[in-house]
């Protein structure tokens, strides 16, 4: 179920009616019941694989915590976990690459295919679970005693299938104390429409952009220079859009709610090296693999080699997580390789000014997108190689519509959290209820202009097949 359609508006409007009119444990049943049906709405065989996985955790968090079998816990929830995401995201890649290596061998084998759907945010949803239980079993976080308690953090509906991924201690709270933020819906309706319309905007704005990359990446050895460029650029500003809105509409749907997720984007393309650029794209993820990944590695406590080692794993492992490609690992080492660079030369990164830095953080950054787009290795080279064709022509308005939109609201932003007070009165109440209307209002003037001129449908988020 996407959001910015008919459908979720009248989910939603369901949901906030259950959540108007129950209390206490049947608020927590009807929410996770809601939960489960967003979840299902397209594919809703694999509700019982969630179903599954969070009962899993729920009984290795109560369990292993009791008899304090802190490995054996982890090691369980691991093998189960990640053994669900290796066959349904991993198995044909694993199957390909395996029957390719013997082929090089000169044994020419036949590889079995496995035919499965991937299932919704399932790398989501796994991570997130995985993370209640390491937090559990490493003391951080009590276990959670309620299944359904547990049931509606793993299938929180706003970031669901495409995050932002919540940790325990900030997410279970929050929902445990719902039923006591009935009493603000009101209050913060304004705030919590500001965000999603400004999601929307930035959606919309994506879906614009694809028009531009889509051309490009599916025709590079016929493009141009210039469409080179555009198609690149294009596609890094669809993905930003395209996720960075999401995470807000999520965001807003989860605010009006009570609920207050973690901030994904802070404006990633200001960073001035590349390690600001991941402490500011995607936070919810690079904090997961910082915390479960990089730390529990050794972090930088092993020397320079070993930490370099650590860095290039991590982002590797980050490749691999968003897809099952040789590309996305192509992707994941190029980002490694920057931080790398910037980690021997770092003394340069903290004396440049920004004016130097940003534009060499855009190239690089923007050069990488090549690989997580591309279809495969043939494709990666012949982009490149686009850009030594010649030829310029200008860009496209969607083009440049798509991307002054972005750029736009990535400057007008709305903060995550409510800067006003939620019971203001008098003429400040009225200006922040008007602020609520205006980004509406905007995002209704952007819909019509992009239907109007770009026919722009429906499009699925980019990040729900990850």
């Amino acid at each position: 179920m996407l959001f910015h359609t008919i459908d979720f508006a009248a989910f939603f409007g369901a949901v906030v009616l259950l959540y108007g009119l129950l209390r206490g444990p049947w608020l927590l049943m009807a929410l996770t019941a809601a939960s489960y049906f967003f979840y299902g709405y397209i594919q809703p065989y694999y509700v019982v694989l969630l179903f599954l996985l969070t009962l899993s955790d729920y009984v290795i968090g109560l369990v292993a915590g009791r008899f304090r079998a802190r490995w054996h816990g982890v090691l369980v929830s691991f093998i189960v976990n990640f053994g669900a995401l290796a066959y349904f995201k991993y198995a044909n890649f694993g199957l390909d690459s395996a029957r390719a290596a013997l082929d090089l061998l000169g044994f020419h084998l036949e590889m079995p295919r496995v035919d499965v759907v991937l299932p919704i945010g399932i790398s989501f949803h796994i991570f997130q679970s995985f993370a209640y239980v390491m937090d559990v079993l490493y003391g951080r976080v009590a276990p959670c005693r309620s299944f359904i308690h547990y049931a509606l953090y793993v299938s929180w509906f706003p970031q669901l299938v495409a995050g932002p991924i919540e940790r325990p201690g900030h997410l279970l709270p929050q929902l445990a104390a719902i039923g006591e933020s009935q009493a603000g819906f009101t209050a913060r309706l304004p705030h919590a429409v500001r965000l999603f319309a400004e999601g929307w905007i930035r959606k919309m704005a994506a879906d614009v952009l694809s028009t531009s990359a889509d051309a490009f990446f599916d025709a590079p050895a016929a493009a141009s220079t210039s469409d080179a460029v555009f198609g690149i650029v294009a596609f890094g500003l669809q993905i930003y859009g395209d996720f960075s809105g999401y995470s807000r509409m999520a965001q807003g749907a989860s605010h009006a709610l009570g609920v207050d997720l973690v901030e994904n984007f802070d404006r990633p393309y200001a960073a001035r090296s590349f390690r600001e650029f991941w402490r500011r794209w995607h936070i919810s993820l690079s904090t997961w693999f910082r915390d479960y990944v990089y730390f529990p590695l050794g972090g930088n406590r092993k020397g320079p080699v070993r930490e370099r080692a650590n860095i290039l794993a991590t982002m590797l492992l980050s490749g691999l997580w968003h897809g099952a490609g040789w590309t996305f690992l192509l992707w994941g080492a190029m980002h490694g390789a920057l931080m790398l660079l910037e980690s021997v030369s770092r003394g340069f990164w903290q004396r440049a000014p920004a004016a130097l830095t940003r534009p060499l953080v855009w190239f690089a950054v923007f050069l990488a997108w090549v690989p997580f787009r591309a279809a495969d290795f043939d494709s990666v080279l012949a982009c490149y190689r686009a850009l030594g064709h010649g030829g310029w022509t200008p860009p496209s308005l969607g083009f440049l519509f798509g991307a002054g939109v972005v750029v736009l609201v990535d400057l007008l932003r709305v903060p995550l959290t409510a800067p006003a007070p939620a019971h203001a009165a008098g003429w400040r109440g009225w200006a922040w209820v008007g602020r609520g209307a205006l980004w509406a209002a905007a995002g209704v003037a952007v819909a019509l202009l992009t239907h109007v001129f770009w026919g722009a449908a429906e499009k699925a988020f980019i990040y729900f097949r990850f």
